[in-house]
């Protein structure tokens, strides 16, 4: 990750020059400040709703117990990607605590 993350700092420059050449400065600045409504957040929030519907609607398609946890982790990860690990994981605990109540 640290390898990833020097070689995006020493890039950024030209990165940035070339996106605003190609998109103009208006466009370029609207694709950077975009936090949700983008393509990648709708089809997060798609493929999130997929698995919801998998482990709520259509439990027959689930092979076992482990899967369809597996799958509303997936869910809850793409539905929550900005939070901290320890934030995220106390909150897949009560998700999972409360799923085995039902």
């Amino acid at each position: 990750h640290s390898l990833y993350m020097l070689r995006r700092q020493q890039y950024m420059h030209q990165w940035e020059s070339a996106g605003r050449h190609v998109l103009g400065e208006e466009k370029f600045e609207a694709m950077r400040t975009m936090d949700s409504g983008g393509p990648a957040q709708r089809q997060k929030n798609m493929i999130a709703e997929k698995y919801l519907r998998i482990t709520q609607k259509e439990p027959e398609s689930v092979s076992n117990e482990a899967q369809q946890q597996a799958y509303k982790v997936m869910a809850d990860r793409l539905l929550h990607d900005w939070k901290d690990d320890e934030e995220h994981s106390k909150h897949l605990l009560k998700v999972f605590k409360n799923s085995s109540r039902t």
